[in-house]
């Protein structure tokens, strides 16, 4: 049986520049929602039950987007404004690999069918971009 986890949410970014970032508009400090669908074969929960635990999702956005202080307490930026493709082709990557490694770590195996994600600029969502992993498409 296949099992689809589904979980929204928005986080902050603190772009150096607005060249390339995502959404309209020259504001360094965009809101971004989105959306990530993990499927998996039902037999790769761990011993908490879970695929993954879901606030594991939304804690890679927080973190990898986060607005950061450096050793001096001056506000660290991410270095270039990322577009919506770059945001959801990393966060696919990355969310396959965080579930692989936890399923790896509790099972010793996994079972990946889909991990899908998308992005799109916070109340205003005329366009969003979705990326997609499944077997057929590895790279």
């Amino acid at each position: 049986m296949k099992l689809i986890m589904k979980r929204v949410g928005k986080f902050e970014c603190s772009w150096r520049n607005a060249e390339n970032k995502c959404g309209v508009g020259e504001d360094l400090n965009p809101w971004y929602s989105y959306q990530c669908y993990i499927e998996a074969d039902s037999r790769i929960l761990d011993a908490h039950g879970f695929i993954i635990d879901q606030l594991d999702v939304d804690k890679y956005f927080q973190d990898k987007y986060k607005f950061a202080r450096n050793a001096l307490g001056y506000p660290s930026f991410q270095p270039a404004a990322k577009s919506c493709e770059q945001i959801a082709l990393a966060s696919v990557r990355d969310i396959k690999q965080m579930v692989e490694n936890h399923m790896h770590k509790t099972l010793g195996w996994s079972k990946l069918y889909c991990i899908r994600v998308t992005i799109g600029v916070l109340f205003n969502e005329t366009a969003t971009l979705t990326a997609e992993w499944t077997p057929e498409y590895d790279d």
